[in-house]
């Protein structure tokens, strides 16, 4: 992760963009070793939507019995973005909006999906 560019997310559309990217090149969510408990921190390096805007120096383990508004409470910087983030949570954890595709990551209801949080949490 880089630091400076996590810290230079001052608005919903560079922070939607950052996750939705960020998702994008992961490619698969972010779990536990049991491959089926979603995680901010996965397995092998990965990171789930709100994960990834988590700094190495802020990330707690304890954060992963967590729910996002506990998570965020001791990150002040993402407090205003709650809603997007709990909508981007969400959107990572359902098995529906990622792809069994080769060449896709998201699957079409996915795409909708994104589509909806974008129009709804990004000015």
């Amino acid at each position: 992760m880089n630091r400076e560019e996590i810290l230079s997310l001052d608005t919903s559309r560079k922070v939607f963009d950052y996750v939705v990217n960020h998702m994008k090149t992961q490619g698969f969510p972010a779990t536990e070793e049991d491959g089926l408990t979603c995680a901010y921190r996965g397995a092998s390096g990965t990171s789930c939507a709100v994960g990834c805007l988590i700094l190495d120096e802020e990330y707690r383990c304890y954060m992963e019995s967590q729910t996002l508004q506990q998570v965020i409470s001791v990150i002040p910087r993402l407090l205003k973005f709650e809603g997007l983030l709990y909508a981007l949570q969400q959107f990572h954890d359902s098995t529906y909006n990622w792809s069994e595709s080769d060449t896709e990551v998201f699957s079409e209801h996915g795409l909708r999906v994104l589509k909806e949080i974008s129009k709804t949490y990004v000015r």
